[in-house]
């Protein structure tokens, strides 16, 4: 009996314990698009899942709430504030419609300056909405007394905001490739010489004397461009809040920890400081091919033909967009290759990719589409994407190989990451407005040579083995830093 009860005194402290290493967590989640909203869903729920108590604020910038819950996080308290900007969305897209099939140049970029800018006053004008309607939550969110703050890079309103609501603990959240702004707020050497731009001209970590001038110019652009936005931000905050308000940069540059959405493993080298960790892949847990979990009309259309090829271009982009020769030629490319299944991913009320697909056979196509589950499938022999970093990682897990187009922002970089490792080819989507050759030939390069499918094996069993997975090292450092974060105020990176 007396066992039993030291047991239960036992288990109570160890209880106890636990509860008190739990931190109050906010998690401020810019909906720029579908992306960014599941990471930040899936930094919240992993941990959430490790005791702590969390809290997503979500405001609506680009991807209107309405339309989207998938920020659903189990354990997370989620605070919703609807902007009424869906303007931002419409302007935005607009202006990446128009720069899809526009060779990348340094002149360009130069001359472009203009749209960053735009894009930057853009979002900023959601930060402003929010301070405008939301008093009696800021006031709420001040009494909350968070112990750790969580925020992304790409408008830092949310930074703002962490030192307004009195949080100690700045911890940055960075959802794609370091971006040249974010090496320089943390204090961290960006190379132009061999690190690639993220939103410049498209190019390897190996570089000509001309490629690496083109890089210096698109390294100093969008770094120009972000802080054109970061001063923005700080004269609304200093306006509103006074003169005294500290700025974004000395906010930053306090944060202890930098986690990123991103694999050492699918992306070029880089120097890095010691606080960074890398935790892409986070909540891509490996999926066993099913009946169960690959419903019809999937697992019919799956099995069919020599083999599948899926294509996707992401949530962003409309495929009712693009161009009638590049929807024609992309068409006429995949029903040249009859012996091949394809299950094509387009944008819903797209009549247009429905009636020049109508021909083909063996062309399906979905307006959604269960894309891990499909990538896992051991049918699946080649994914045709837009590049975009998530895709790459489920490529790269499901180690299937990939030809990436690259539209905008770090997709035209990271489409070239495949290449540079062997298990890819990036294919300039310019070609298929005047024709279906060259796009033929890549795909049947890849489909032909198994050194492509050798090289997807080989990396998804590297990311497979790692000693420690992302969901690991987002709870353990988490841990740490929020334990003793005090000690770390005597040290700059």
């Amino acid at each position: 009996m007396k066992k039993n009860i030291l047991l239960i005194i036992l288990f109570l402290i160890f209880q106890l314990c636990q509860v008190l290493k739990a931190y109050k967590i906010l998690v401020y989640s810019q909906t720029l698009t579908r992306s960014h909203v599941i990471l930040n869903a899936k930094v919240a729920e992993a941990l959430a899942s490790d005791g702590h108590n969390v809290t997503i604020l979500e405001v609506e910038y680009m991807e209107p709430l309405a339309e989207f819950d998938g920020s659903s996080a189990k354990g997370v308290k989620k605070i919703s504030v609807r902007t009424d900007l869906n303007k931002a969305k419409e302007t935005i897209q607009g202006r990446l419609t128009e720069i899809y099939f526009k060779e990348a140049t340094a002149w360009s970029l130069i001359t472009g300056y203009k749209n960053d800018e735009d894009f930057q006053n853009t979002i900023n004008e959601v930060c402003e909405h929010f301070l405008d309607t939301q008093t009696e939550l800021i006031e709420q969110l001040k009494n909350e007394k968070f112990d750790l703050f969580i925020g992304e890079q790409i408008n830092f309103c949310g930074s703002a905001l962490s030192y307004l609501f009195g949080i100690p603990i700045h911890i940055l959240l960075v959802s794609c490739p370091i971006q040249e702004h974010v090496s320089s707020l943390v204090g961290m050497p960006f190379p132009a010489s061999y690190v690639p731009s993220i939103y410049g001209v498209p190019m390897s970590d190996k570089m000509s004397i001309n490629q690496r001038f083109s890089n210096l110019v698109a390294t100093f652009v969008h770094e120009r461009a972000f802080y054109y936005g970061i001063e923005e931000l700080n004269e609304l905050f200093r306006r509103r809040f006074g003169s005294n308000y500290p700025t974004i940069q000395n906010v930053v540059k306090e944060t202890p920890l930098v986690f990123v959405n991103v694999d050492e493993f699918v992306d070029f080298p880089r120097p890095i400081n010691p606080n960074v960790v890398y935790i892409g892949g986070l909540g891509f847990n490996k999926i066993t091919t099913t009946t169960t979990n690959l419903k019809e009309p999937y697992l019919t259309e799956i099995n069919k033909g020599k083999g599948t090829i899926y294509f996707s271009l992401g949530s962003l982009l409309n495929t009712f967009t693009l161009p009638n020769n590049f929807i024609k030629n992309l068409f006429a490319s995949f029903g040249s290759l009859k012996e091949w299944h394809f299950i094509v991913k387009i944008s819903e009320g797209d009549e247009h990719s429905l009636e020049m697909s109508k021909n083909y056979s063996n062309v399906f196509l979905t307006s959604w589409a269960p894309q891990r589950a499909i990538l896992e499938h051991p049918n699946t022999k080649l994914f045709i994407s837009h590049g975009g970093y998530n895709s790459l990682m489920e490529a790269a897990l499901s180690a299937t190989p990939i030809i990436s187009f690259g539209f905008f922002a770090e997709q035209r970089r990271n489409s070239l990451v495949p290449e540079r490792n062997g298990w890819g080819k990036s294919f300039n989507k310019a070609l298929l407005l005047n024709g279906k050759e060259e796009f033929v030939e890549v795909i049947q390069t890849i489909l032909n040579d198994p050194k492509y499918a050798e090289e997807a094996k080989r990396l998804s069993k590297l990311l497979a083995n790692k000693p420690f997975s992302a969901r690991e090292k987002l709870i353990k450092n988490i841990r740490f830093f929020g334990a003793e974060w005090r000690l770390f105020t005597r040290i700059t990176f």
